[in-house]
C-alpha cells in the first residue's frame, strides 16, 4: 500500500504548483487506483511523510506533501458536509 501512496507524492511532485489544485489531486488519486477506502490509510502516510520531510528540511518536498493532505482532507470535509465540485471526480459529487 505504500508504494501506492508513495507514487501519489511523486505523481503530484511532477506538476508546479504554488498552491493545492483539487481537480490535479483527484486526477492523481485516480491514476494510482486510490479508492475510497483508501483515503484515512493514505491521509496518515501524508502525515508521517509530513512529519520526515519537516526533520530532513526538505521543505519542498514537504510543501507538496502539505498541499497533498489539503486535497485528501477537502475530500473528507466534502463528503461530511455535502459540497459538490465543478469538475468529474469519484471522490465527491459533481455539480451538475
Amino acid at each position: 500500500m505504500q508504494e501506492k501512496f508513495k507514487k501519489v507524492i511523486e505523481e503530484y511532485s511532477k506538476y508546479y504548483v504554488v498552491i493545492g489544485d483539487d481537480q490535479l489531486i483527484h486526477n492523481i488519486l485516480e491514476k494510482c487506483n486510490i479508492e475510497m477506502d483508501d483515503l484515512p490509510d493514505l491521509a496518515i502516510y501524508l502525515a508521517e511523510e509530513f512529519e520526515r520531510t519537516s526533520q530532513e528540511e526538505d521543505m519542498d518536498q514537504n510543501d507538496k506533501v502539505e498541499q497533498l493532505q489539503y486535497g485528501v482532507n477537502f475530500i473528507f470535509e466534502a463528503r461530511n458536509e455535502g459540497y459538490k465540485v465543478f469538475f468529474k471526480s469519484k471522490y465527491i459529487e459533481q455539480v451538475v
